[in-house]
């Protein structure tokens, strides 16, 4: 008779497990919860479907929760280990980072005492996230040595370390993590989206620089790495606005930050089946030295590809404070000059402003050396004549919808 039962109870907790999971990845939280909930009725303490409910709560942040849970799931040792890196997860998803790697410290103690190998790894990784939430980055280092040397190069072993590199901007060492996993499993679900995240984060990564490298001096960008870029752009990037070819506001405040962002302006310019009149325009809005400053993106075309910049407004919404360009594959000491201190100093030294006494734009031209002694007259490079263009082009057509906007401050 218990053989039965036990068979009748697998049974429908593997039915409920199927209903759950197909529930889950539609996103449809409400239903799989309430499916499990239906089964706690009869089987109030099933580990199970406790640890699927818990996952639930974890995917949509519902920290308190899950904490009940894991508290309710710690009736023995084992379970009070598997609840503990639960809570450390838990903390780290409230954002707090600290009190995540003291339970994690205190999980990796028990781990000694409870001596399971599947517990003890899992304990062990919950431990290097928690040391890397954390940013120990050099403790974290030297766990996963050690680990390395105990497990060998296994895929969860490379997933820490990949998540190392991450956090510390270094993603050439995560990307190549994240390929040693594919190769083993091409399926693997953290390899394919941790890949990606690490192609995506680089970028990310750099735009941000590029956006400070226009408010920054040169000395200031030294002290900028990939590795801190985030916390300066938080530190200095304060919000943002998109705007229409007309000037009109489309996204600001801090939704504008994030609209901003991920506002692509060089696939727009690219495509052509997007008119000129249907771009959006994003600004970021900086805070610095007590000041606001607005910087701009901009996208054009040099001679062999795309040229890009970010040009740096000041408070009076006219002078320019800043700027940095950028190209792709302009010439050597011709037009990939662009990208150096001494042009870009022609825009910022120059008392250069993109706006009239009335507020409207006026008009640059980037001219042969050494005429470009009056306002809105810029020396271009020797030699890239057509890159010089390129640069007067991109100026003039990406600053005029800001200068409208602008008026409506």
């Amino acid at each position: 008779m218990m053989v039965i039962l036990g068979r009748v109870c697998f049974i429908i907790s593997l039915w409920l497990s199927i209903r759950w999971y197909l529930f889950v990845q539609k996103q449809n939280y409400s239903k799989a919860h309430s499916l499990l909930n239906e089964n706690l009725i009869d089987f109030p303490n099933d580990k199970e479907t406790l640890l699927n409910k818990v996952n639930i709560y974890l995917m949509t942040k519902q920290t308190d929760e899950a904490t009940a849970i894991y508290n309710q799931l710690a009736t023995n040792k084992k379970d009070s280990l598997l609840a503990l890196n639960g809570l450390a997860l838990v903390s780290h998803i409230a954002k707090k980072d600290k009190t995540a790697l003291e339970i994690s410290e205190r999980a990796v103690k028990e781990a000694l005492i409870v001596n399971d190998s599947v517990l003890t790894v899992q304990t062990l990784e919950r431990y290097t996230q928690a040391l890397i939430w954390n940013k120990k980055f050099k403790d974290a280092e030297f766990q996963i040595n050690e680990l390395v040397k105990s497990y060998g190069e296994e895929n969860w072993v490379l997933s820490l370390r990949a998540t190392l590199g991450m956090y510390r901007g270094d993603f050439k060492q995560t990307i190549a993590d994240y390929e040693k996993i594919l190769k083993k499993d091409s399926l693997s679900f953290d390899g394919n989206l941790g890949s990606t995240n690490a192609y995506f984060a680089n970028g990310e990564i750099k735009k941000k620089m590029e956006v400070l490298s226009a408010l920054l001096s040169p000395e200031e960008m030294m002290k900028v790495s990939r590795e801190n870029a985030e916390a300066e752009y938080e530190k200095y990037i304060t919000g943002g606005v998109v705007i229409d070819v007309n000037g009109k506001v489309i996204a600001d405040g801090e939704k504008g930050k994030d609209a901003a962002f991920q506002t692509n302006i060089q696939a727009q310019y690219k495509d052509k089946n997007i008119a000129v009149n249907k771009r959006t325009y994003p600004m970021f809005t900086a805070k610095k030295e007590g000041k606001t400053l607005y910087i701009i993106p901009i996208v054009g075309m040099g001679l062999w590809g795309p040229i890009w910049g970010n040009v740096c407004i000041a408070e009076d919404k006219s002078s320019i404070a800043g700027a940095s360009f950028g190209h792709k594959g302009e010439t050597p000491g011709l037009g990939a000059e662009i990208s150096l201190g001494f042009f870009i100093d022609r825009w910022v030294k120059g008392d250069e402003k993109i706006t009239d006494e009335n507020g409207d734009y006026q008009k640059f031209d980037v001219v042969k050396d050494g005429t470009g002694a009056q306002t809105s007259k810029i020396d271009g490079i020797s030699g890239g004549t057509i890159t010089s263009e390129g640069v007067e082009e991109m100026m003039n057509r990406c600053l005029v919808p800001y200068t409208v906007y602008f008026k409506t401050l």
